[in-house]
């Protein structure tokens, strides 16, 4: 699927750029397994490329998504107020529930 600059639109851009708020950018856990997991591919993957290309570009990118997938923390995540981890139930919750 290629880029189409006619579907693009600025205004969306504008409004999450809007929403995005630096006092909250605080390290807090908001990257959850299944987030991490693919960060963790994604970055591997694009550290691997960078190898065989010699791009320090991308290898700057693979090392940011390894990084962020180890401390599951994700700076634009807390900007916008985002998180994608899912909430577990507790043991105890699980006796209650039965």
């Amino acid at each position: 699927m290629a880029f189409d600059l006619k579907s693009f639109d600025i205004n969306k851009v504008l409004e999450t750029l809007k929403k995005f708020d630096f006092k909250k950018v605080k390290y807090e856990v908001n990257i959850g397994s299944r987030d991490q997991q693919i960060r963790y591919g994604a970055g591997i993957a694009t550290l691997v490329i960078s190898l065989f290309m010699g791009d320090v570009f991308l290898l700057i990118i693979g090392c940011a998504l390894v990084a962020s997938a180890y401390v599951r923390w994700c700076p634009a995540y807390s900007g916008l107020g985002h998180s994608t981890l899912q909430e577990e139930k507790k043991p105890e919750e699980e006796k209650k529930a039965e």
